[in-house]
């Protein structure tokens, strides 16, 4: 079929249109946009639609335009501390403060949750309600687990590996979790493969190295999220290099 080259209007654009050969319809929708360019789609559009065959529908939805100065929500990054009575105070306000530091410059790409005196259901609630990008864990850490708060003033409790593994595994969008925490690394032989990756240390590691490693790597995710985990993790070992050499070791990328 030849086309007029004129503008089509409605009346032509029904006279090409299924209602000519004795059935169907052919419509154009406008649902926010300009009116007049669904009418020249559809007419393009039934020519290769079911009436050029003879019946059928033709419809042209003209969905509306996204906006391009919207931007997409914050990533969040869900700073977990816990340091039970009983145990080696952690000062775990300095991790927090240098967190907040190091994310600063981009309100507007990220944002931190606190999460202070942590029980593991703490953890799971604010996996699923936040959904996180990043899970940054503060505390201590044993060969079988992390040392949370048990919310009752008492000596702690135990998050094993594998179940910290399994909540994160079962977290939406979750890209990494960063363990700082003494013989955390022992959590690698329970890490999936993939997304999310995981950064753990190897035996004792110092407050100031952890936070020196964390600074570099949240510095470098937040200038480029699209930065690859294995580049970021490169800065966190750069700046623990300046900060402590002696510690440079110790950081685990699964």
């Amino acid at each position: 079929m030849l086309f007029n080259p004129d503008p089509p209007d409605e009346t032509r654009l029904y006279q090409n249109s299924a209602h000519a050969e004795g059935g169907g319809d052919a419509r154009a929708e406008n649902q926010g946009a300009d009116a007049t360019t669904p009418l020249a789609q559809a007419r393009r559009t039934y020519i290769g639609s079911a009436h050029a065959e003879g019946g059928g529908n033709a419809t042209v939805v003209n969905a509306p335009t996204p906006d391009p100065t919207a931007r997409p929500e914050p990533a969040t990054v869900l700073a977990v501390y816990a340091s039970p009575p009983g145990s080696a105070p952690l000062r775990w306000e300095r991790d927090a403060r240098a967190l907040r530091d190091a994310l600063a410059p981009y309100p507007d790409r990220f944002r931190v949750e606190i999460l202070p005196l942590a029980t593991p259901e703490d953890v799971q609630r604010a996996l699923l309600r936040s959904r996180p990008r990043y899970l940054h864990l503060f505390a201590h850490g044993v060969a079988s687990g992390v040392l949370l708060d048990d919310g009752e003033d008492g000596r702690g409790w135990m998050l094993p590996y594998s179940l910290l593994a399994e909540m994160a595994r079962h977290a939406p969008g979750l890209r990494c979790v960063l363990l700082s925490a003494c013989d955390s690394a022992f959590a690698a032989s329970v890490a999936g493969s993939g997304e999310p990756r995981l950064i753990a240390m190897r035996g004792q590691v110092s407050v100031d190295a952890a936070i020196a490693f964390a600074e570099g790597f949240y510095e470098a995710i937040a200038a480029n999220e699209d930065t690859p985990i294995d580049a970021a993790f490169a800065q966190g070992l750069i700046r623990l290099k300046l900060r402590a050499p002696q510690d440079a070791d110790k950081p685990l990328l699964t």
